[in-house]
C-alpha cells in the first residue's frame, strides 16, 4: 500500500520529469522549426538533479519501509 511520503515523492518525481519532457519539447519544436532559442540544458540539468535527490529520498523510504 502507497503511503503519503511515497505518494509526495512519486508526485513530485512525475512532474519534474513532466518539466524535463516540457523542455524537451521546446528544444524539439526550435529545431524543427529552425528558430534559436536560449539555451534550455542549464534548466533541465537542474531538473535532473532534483529528480535524482528524489529518487535517493524514496530508496531510502523504501528501505526503511522494508526494516
Amino acid at each position: 500500500m502507497t503511503d503519503i511520503i511515497e505518494a509526495r515523492l512519486l508526485k513530485a518525481l512525475r512532474d519534474k520529469t513532466a518539466l524535463i519532457q516540457e523542455k524537451a519539447d521546446i528544444e524539439a519544436r526550435r529545431a524543427i522549426a529552425g528558430v534559436s532559442g536560449p539555451d534550455l540544458w542549464p534548466e533541465k540539468n537542474q531538473l535532473v538533479h532534483e529528480c535524482d535527490e528524489i529518487l535517493d529520498k524514496l530508496k531510502a523510504h523504501y528501505a526503511q519501509k522494508a526494516t
